[in-house]
């Protein structure tokens, strides 16, 4: 610290009781805040900001040039807010290992403010993150980033060589990168992604780093302007339907927003703002960087993406064309090059996104290239697109949405024109696939402005329709079936047990209550004096149930046991649910062809991650929710006709509270209704139609 900024203090602090600013001196070599507070600075010297330090810097018309590393260093275990006034410039140093601000993996960067900014990062390094090591290590021996928060301000960062704009530095991991408003322009260079990781590896020695090991870690978009390109892209004059405008970006090989190259896209979450993505040289427009090539360093099993586009996210992704040759490049939303997509790509809410790919990669899900060692073509792992998403996505010699993923589900308002013999401009769900010598026809698409969602009565538009089966699907109401009796009804220990497996007794008893009651049976006749179809149900509650199914053909009646009390698989659940309701009388489908009719018909969503998980055993719980919508009990009440609220306590069960995600699902289901409101007296009506004394 120098001796004049330590002058400035001492006043300031004694004039203002602990609560002033200061103001940092502008003529020494390098300024050090070692001291947790408040600062503004408008010098052109670098700043120090000491480890284990809460400061508040203003930075007002700065410009700083470092030759010997970062403008800004900050150091570990320290939380930075920097508020920017008027027009600030900062850069690295181009000949050493440096960021343009450095922010080390223990600290958290915050930026806002009204001004500006104009960072550009040293050698290795990103504009805003870490610097690089150009040295490539294993996992645990690797640096990482810090915590990179930007909330306003007028951004524009570019990466060093081999570094991301926003993120991390050459051969170094991210950590977490948040993005709440303002307007940026993130640009790697070299291998870096716009916002992301820098330069991962394009090929990593054993016991090193592979290439798909790199990752971003956490990117988080909830508003905001952002353009983010892995080269200096010029987005002023970009348009999305004249390829010429963004077919630069020779030998960076990185995604806009994501990883760079040889680096996976970690785990991206965008709910908002405005928000435009070029990859290039292979990599995607908003996902993983380009992978390899060579059969030496491929590895099927490192590279994965996990994206999330919510909200009311207004998005444009354009993959990169590899034009060194004609393989190919990234997805608009996936994956890169030479890479598969392991992860999910979600799309939900009312979201606006229009998907480009590179030639012979899908919009959405993954680039172009055979598998290296097996010759085999890259397929995404789980694609889900919601009911309510208005999508563009467009492809040349490839498919809109990737349709040989592991798992795929988009609504039924999605339309295909795979011939282009006319210009579409109705509002839709429309996924061009165009064949890869008719790029030129993308110029006579004229595609709405995403303020547009729908037609005049608010509802999106109709398409043709499609799953991953290829069968037909519809959106649908509840089934028409009435069921006002409570259906399950915990166990003698007065517990619920709703985390606990469904047996399957149990769960053909629940549908087979549902059709009795609805005259419902398909000629279906049971008699207690008859001989038991299965030697393990003989006497049991649930035997008229269990030969109710056997009947449908859902079990075999020549195998002499049914195991009823055998927990079921959520894919068997599926085809009891599809069988029984008459979705289908198709026996021999596969499990996950009957979880898309439940799918499309809105019934079955998935975990957190989109996944249907067609062979874990199923819950109580799960069962009882997909039920509770099937016949509209998801829309009942908890309350009775006075207005007393149902808990658990009102049935005794011990087992379950508020807490539980499953809490209102069980009390639905273990209640009896008359118009839409809890009865208690009916619930006394157990088993009102069993088979059984």
């Amino acid at each position: 610290m120098s001796k004049n900024f330590k002058k400035i203090l001492v006043f300031v602090i004694a004039a203002t009781l602990f609560t002033a600013t200061a103001f940092l001196s502008a003529y020494a070599q390098e300024e050090t805040i070692s001291e947790s507070g408040s600062y503004t600075y408008s010098g052109t010297d670098p700043i120090v900001i000491s480890d284990g330090v809460d400061v508040t810097l203003t930075l007002s018309n700065a410009n700083i040039s470092n030759a010997d590393g970062a403008a800004i260093s900050i150091g570990t275990n320290s939380n930075v807010t920097i508020i920017l006034e008027g027009e600030n410039v900062l850069s690295a140093s181009s000949t050493v290992c440096s960021a343009g601000i450095f922010v080390p993996r223990t600290s958290v960067l915050t930026v806002e403010g009204t001004g500006s900014l104009d960072v550009t990062g040293g050698k290795y390094g990103a504009g805003i993150g870490s610097y690089g090591t150009g040295i490539n290590v294993a996992p645990e021996l690797r640096l990482q980033c810090g915590e990179i928060i930007i909330n306003s301000g007028n951004i524009t960062a570019h990466g060093g060589a081999n570094g991301a704009g926003i993120g991390s530095g050459y051969h170094v991991d991210g950590y977490k990168i948040t993005i709440n408003g303002g307007t940026i322009y993130a640009y790697g260079t070299s291998g870096g992604a716009g916002i992301g990781t820098g330069y991962g590896t394009s090929g990593g020695a054993a016991g090193v780093a592979a290439v798909g090991d790199y990752t971003p870690g956490e990117i988080t978009i909830t508003g905001g302007n952002i353009y983010a390109a892995s080269y200096e892209l010029d987005f002023d004059n970009l348009d999305y339907m004249d390829p010429s405008t963004y077919s630069g970006g020779s030998q960076t090989f990185a995604a806009g927003i994501g990883g760079g190259y040889g680096s996976s896209g970690g785990t991206i979450n965008i709910s908002g703002g405005n928000i435009t993505a070029v990859g290039s040289c292979g990599g995607a427009g908003i996902g993983s960087g380009r992978g390899t090539s060579k059969a030496k360093n491929y590895n099927e099993n490192s590279f994965y993406v996990d994206i999330t586009i919510s909200g009311d996210a207004n998005i444009i992704a354009i993959g990169g064309n590899d034009e060194r040759n004609d393989k190919g490049g990234g997805a608009g939303i996936g994956s890169g090059r030479g890479t598969h997509t392991g992860g999910t790509i979600l799309i939900k809410d009312d979201a606006y996104v229009v998907a480009i790919s590179a030639p012979y990669a899908n919009a959405i899900g993954c680039g172009a290239e055979k598998n290296p060692v097996d010759g085999s073509m890259p397929v995404s792992q789980s694609i889900i697109i919601d009911e309510d998403v208005i999508l563009y996505a467009l492809s040349y010699g490839n498919t809109g949405i990737d349709v040989n993923a592991e798992y795929l589900y988009y609504y039924n308002n999605i339309g295909y024109d795979n011939s282009l013999s006319s210009t579409q401009t109705t509002i839709g769900y429309v996924l061009y696939d165009v064949p890869a010598n008719s790029i030129s026809l993308w110029a006579n698409m004229t595609l709405p402005d995403s303020g547009n969602s729908g037609n005049e009565n608010g509802d999106p538009a109709s398409g043709g329709t499609s799953t991953g089966s290829g069968a037909p699907v519809s959106a649908s109401d509840p089934i028409s079936l009435s069921n006002e009796y409570a259906y399950i009804f915990g166990y003698d220990d007065q517990t619920m047990a709703g985390d606990m497996p469904i047996l399957r007794g149990e769960a053909s008893a629940v549908l087979y209550r549902l059709l009795k009651q609805n005259d419902r049976l398909s000629g279906f006749n049971y008699s207690r004096s008859n001989e038991p179809l299965f030697s393990d149900v003989d006497g049991r509650w649930d035997r008229s149930a269990l030969e109710f199914m056997a009947y449908l053909g859902l079990y075999d009646v020549s195998s002499d046991t049914v195991s009823p009390d055998s927990p079921i698989l959520r894919g068997e659940a599926f085809k009891i649910f599809a069988v029984a309701l008459e979705m289908t009388d198709e026996l021999s489908l596969s499990y996950e062809d009957y979880a898309n009719m439940l799918i499309s018909k809105g019934f079955v969503q998935g975990d957190e991650n989109g996944n249907i998980n067609i062979y874990n055993n199923i819950t109580r719980a799960e069962f009882c929710k997909i039920y509770n919508m099937m016949i509209g009990r998801d829309q009942c009440s908890l309350e009775d006709a006075d207005g007393n609220v149902i808990t658990p306590e009102t049935y005794g069960f011990t087992d379950f509270d508020s807490s539980d995600w499953y809490y209102e699902i069980m009390l639905k289901a273990t209640s009896a209704y008359t118009n839409g409101k809890v009865d208690l007296s009916k619930r006394a009506i157990r088993n009102v139609v069993d088979d059984y004394e």
